[in-house]
């Protein structure tokens, strides 16, 4: 993994956590922890993997299934909050 991909999954970490506690925020869930554990982009950035942990455990195929309905909405945040570091934004996977 190249220094430019770990600067990226970092900052897709970090932006992606703020996005997803807004969501939850939104969508008025509560009495749940969500986490981006991790993040990584392929050698061409076209695609991003986003691991997610969420507590409690028998919610998660509930929250996962929310993100995959959402990835648009997602996916323009995050086009929003980094269009000056990245010209391309990934697509995400979770």
């Amino acid at each position: 993994m190249t220094n430019r991909q770990k600067k990226i999954n970092a900052l897709l970490q970090q932006d992606l956590a703020e996005i997803l506690h807004l969501f939850l925020r939104k969508e008025n869930i509560q009495n749940l922890i969500v986490s981006v554990t991790a993040v990584r982009v392929t050698p061409d950035l076209q695609i991003a993997k986003v691991y997610l942990s969420v507590f409690p455990f028998s919610d998660a195929d509930r929250i996962l299934g929310l993100m995959k309905e959402q990835c648009g909405s997602i996916k323009a945040s995050l086009a929003n909050r980094i269009r000056n570091q990245l010209r391309i934004v990934p697509s995400l996977l979770f």
